[in-house]
């Protein structure tokens, strides 16, 4: 612990020094400090785990912070805000939609309109934005969007139709 102290004094007297008109030398001193007392942090939080052994009581004792338990999200939220464009190059088409909260990702659909009962072609992405190089130009589609998680259902943003240039 008198390591941990210590660490502490030296980032709080860099900090202090590179807040009051500090160089660039200070500043540069001030993040060197911190990254030593977070590796310091880190230390002490893995000799803390590996002391109280999954033993919940010890752990609060220890005055960290106890991590939250992983809790089922279930379905995610309706996508919002589909923005159909034209891509860079012929027969493109650019998709962005709003973030969903809790998505891993997000399934970008399209099928040949009217689409009654053709199979949707999926695409995903890890952004909210993706293009979509194969549909014909000339052609009229539905596009739609879905934010993606652990729970397999699907909650699909509402359709848009569009001609591809």
């Amino acid at each position: 612990m008198v390591a941990m102290q210590q660490a502490i004094d030296f980032y709080s007297a860099a900090l202090a020094k590179a807040v009051n008109n500090g160089t660039k030398a200070d500043t540069i001193n001030k993040d060197d400090k911190r990254k030593i007392l977070e590796a310091a942090l880190v230390q002490l939080g893995s000799y803390v785990m590996v002391k109280a052994a999954g033993d919940g009581a010890v752990l609060a004792s220890s005055g960290y912070d106890l991590w939250k338990q992983k809790e089922k999200i279930g379905p995610l939220d309706k996508a919002e805000n589909l923005k159909v464009q034209p891509g860079a190059n012929k027969g493109s088409v650019e998709l962005s939609v709003n973030k969903i909260a809790n998505a891993d990702f997000y399934e970008f659909q399209y099928s040949e309109f009217p689409v009654n009962g053709a199979a949707w072609q999926t695409g995903t992405s890890q952004k909210t934005k993706t293009v979509i190089d194969s549909p014909v130009s000339g052609k009229q589609y539905t596009f739609r969007v879905a934010g993606a998680g652990s729970d397999l259902s699907r909650n699909w943003s509402d359709e848009i139709n569009s001609y591809v240039l």
